[in-house]
C-alpha cells in the first residue's frame, strides 16, 4: 500500500471579505484503522451565502455542523464493516437525519419560520471521499471540484447546487426541483492515484475565469511542510489576488510518485 501525505487549507474568497462576510467553507479529514482495515476519509463543505430576498445568511453553520458530524459518524458506519462503496448511501441518509433533528429543536413555530432557519444555516455542498487503499471513492451534493493526477472534474450545478437540506422543506417550496436521494458518486483505483484533491467550489470558479491557473501548488509548493497547501492559498489569494469566492481544499499524494497520467480527462459534470 502506498503511503500518503495529506494537507488542508481553506481562504476567504475576495469578494466576502470586502463585504465583512464569513467564510462559508469547512473541512474535516481522518485516518482510521478498524477491524484490521485502515481507511483515510476527508470532506469539503460550502455554505451558502446569498438569500434570494438579499437578506444576509450564516450557512458556514451547517457547513461546520456537517464537518463534525462526518468526522464522527464515518468511523461508526465504517466499524459496521460497510462497503466503502456503500458508505455514500448510509452518510446521505444519516446526515439528512442529523440535519433534521437540529432544524426541528431549533425552529419551533410556523412553517415559514422553520423554512427561513434551514436556508439561513443548513444550506451547504458536500464533497467528499472515503478510501480502504486500494479502491477510492469520491461522493458529492453541489458544487466542487476534483482533482485526480493531472484530470479535474468541475461539478456545475448552474447555481442551484442539491443541498442536502432540501429534503427538510416542503416540495412545494422547491417548484420542479427533485432533490436526489443520495450522494453522486465516482469510483478510482488508487493504484493510479499519486495525487488527489477535492475542493469547493472557489478554485473552480477561479480555474473558469483563468484555464491558465496552476493549481500544482495545491502539492508541490513547500512539499515537506504539512502547511505549505494553506500557505499557497495565502499567497495566491493575497499577493496575486486569487479566489473571489471561499476555497477549500483537502488533497493527498503518494511520496513515491509513479509518473501516471490523469485518470479522467477535464471534464465538466453537469447536475
Amino acid at each position: 500500500m502506498k503511503m500518503y501525505s495529506v494537507r488542508i487549507g481553506s481562504v476567504t474568497g475576495s469578494a466576502h471579505r470586502e463585504k465583512g462576510i464569513n467564510n462559508q467553507d469547512a473541512a474535516m479529514h481522518l485516518q482510521m484503522t478498524t477491524s484490521g482495515a485502515s481507511y483515510q476519509c476527508g470532506a469539503v463543505f460550502d455554505g451558502c451565502t446569498y438569500r434570494k430576498d438579499g437578506k444576509r445568511s450564516h450557512n458556514e453553520v451547517g457547513a461546520i455542523l456537517l464537518a463534525s458530524f462526518f468526522r464522527s459518524e464515518i468511523p461508526l458506519i465504517l466499524a459496521a464493516h460497510t462497503p466503502i462503496g456503500d458508505v455514500p448511501a448510509v452518510l446521505y441518509q444519516r446526515a439528512l437525519g442529523y440535519l433534521g433533528s437540529i432544524a426541528r429543536a431549533t425552529a419551533v413555530g410556523t412553517p415559514d419560520s422553520f423554512w427561513d432557519f434551514v436556508r439561513t444555516h443548513l444550506f451547504c455542498t458536500v464533497l467528499g471521499f472515503v478510501t480502504d487503499g486500494n479502491e477510492l471513492i469520491a461522493f458529492s451534493a453541489g458544487d466542487g471540484l476534483i482533482i485526480a493526477n493531472d484530470g479535474i472534474v468541475l461539478i456545475d450545478q448552474d447555481d442551484r447546487p442539491h443541498y442536502l437540506a432540501y429534503h427538510l422543506i416542503d416540495r412545494r417550496m422547491l417548484s420542479d426541483f427533485v432533490p436526489p436521494d443520495t450522494f453522486d458518486v465516482s469510483r478510482f483505483n488508487m493504484d493510479d492515484l499519486d495525487r488527489f484533491a477535492i475542493a469547493t467550489d472557489g478554485l473552480g470558479g477561479e480555474m473558469k475565469k483563468d484555464p491558465s491557473f496552476d493549481s500544482s501548488g495545491i502539492w508541490g509548493y513547500e512539499p515537506k511542510a504539512k502547511a505549505g497547501l494553506q500557505w499557497w492559498l495565502n499567497k495566491a489569494s493575497n499577493d496575486e489576488h486569487r479566489f473571489s469566492d471561499d476555497c477549500t481544499v483537502v488533497a493527498f499524494k503518494t511520496n513515491a510518485p509513479n509518473g501516471k497520467k490523469g485518470v479522467e480527462d477535464y471534464a465538466v459534470r453537469p447536475s
